[in-house]
């Protein structure tokens, strides 16, 4: 499964949604350039050091996140697919083994539909992190909406 697109894997998947008031080429540009995603990465009071950023096709992704209380968590991913503006995929080589993929919808030239997918290895674990994810992922979406008005507005 690793390196791989995952299709039709509904019942290990969470899918959060977000509509975003800026165009799909600066909601793209906010995911790609790690010096404007290194501030809305991850849940509130998370902060990011980006290691390495090669966001390439089979480029890595490493970086070590902070928690509030100041313990780390290594993060280790690899871009599996890069749709500029519409698709990014990577997996997660740390645990838990997931893959995101994440699809950037036009709405209208200022509007923008994020569909973010966290496909897990199994319903089970899927289930396990259900509300954690859920909630972590409109957190982080929110911080990305907080980001770009202060970038581009």
């Amino acid at each position: 499964m690793k390196g791989l697109i995952i299709e039709n894997k509904t019942d290990c998947e969470i899918v959060s949604k977000k509509i975003i008031k800026f165009s799909q080429e600066k909601v793209f540009e906010a995911w790609e350039n790690p010096s404007i995603l290194q501030f809305w990465w991850g849940p509130n009071g998370f902060t990011n050091l980006f290691l390495e950023h090669h966001f390439v096709e089979n480029g890595k992704w490493n970086f070590v996140m902070f928690s509030p209380e100041g313990k780390e968590y290594i993060n280790e991913c690899v871009f599996l697919s890069i749709k500029k503006p519409e698709f990014i995929a990577w997996d997660y080589l740390s645990k838990p083994l997931l893959q995101v993929q994440v699809s950037f919808k036009k709405i209208t030239e200022t509007s923008t539909e994020i569909i973010c997918k966290t496909i897990f290895e199994s319903k089970m674990k899927r289930d396990k992190l259900l509300k954690i994810v859920l909630t972590k992922n409109e957190e982080m979406l929110n911080k990305l909406e907080i980001e770009m008005i202060k970038i581009f507005h």
